[in-house]
């Protein structure tokens, strides 16, 4: 009977030995699997990723290869309008002159007499809100509220000049 309590004995001092052991197996086992799974859904996310991407380049692809028809259709449009002109023509040089240019408006505007008067400094017809020079000899009498910058009417007993000249004559 001694035999059995020493063997029962031993098998219970070894016994959380082996528990121990067999629970850290299953552990490192649990671990791999749980390892095992990141690896899989961080495979999926950038399989995932890389799909995503190759259709945004096949997109860009197709969007160059429409860019690259217009524009050979642009080059032979203007290779077909190059071959059709027999004399080249020479590049025109244009000069402006704003003296010449409001002198041909003014002039225009008395030689077109129209049956509507032209006011203020840009010689158009009267529309809108419109203040007059108290200067009795002032060319345009009448001005646009915009043209003059004015947002609001000016004083009632107060006089308005469209300019320092209409002001100095007006003083004479």
């Amino acid at each position: 009977m001694d035999d059995i309590r020493y063997n029962f004995l031993e098998t219970l001092d070894h016994l959380p030995c082996e528990v121990i052991r067999t629970l850290w197996t299953v552990q490192g086992l649990e671990l791999q699997g749980v390892r095992g799974e990141a690896a899989v859904n961080e495979a999926r996310h950038l399989q995932s990723l890389v799909r995503q991407h190759i259709r945004r380049l096949e997109w860009q692809r197709a969007e160059l290869k429409e860019l690259a028809g217009v524009a050979e259709r642009y080059r032979a449009h203007v290779r077909a309008q190059r071959a059709g002109r027999a004399v080249p023509q020479p590049q025109l040089k244009i000069r402006i002159s704003l003296k010449r240019s409001r002198l041909e408006a003014k002039q225009g505007a008395a030689r077109a007499g129209d049956d509507e008067a032209r006011y203020c400094f840009c010689g158009d017809v009267s529309y809108g809100r419109m203040v007059a020079c108290d200067n009795a000899r002032c060319p345009h009498e009448w001005f646009h509220y915009g043209c003059v910058g004015l947002a609001a009417a000016p004083a009632a007993n107060a006089r308005w000049f469209c300019s320092e000249r209409c002001r100095r004559q007006a003083r004479r």
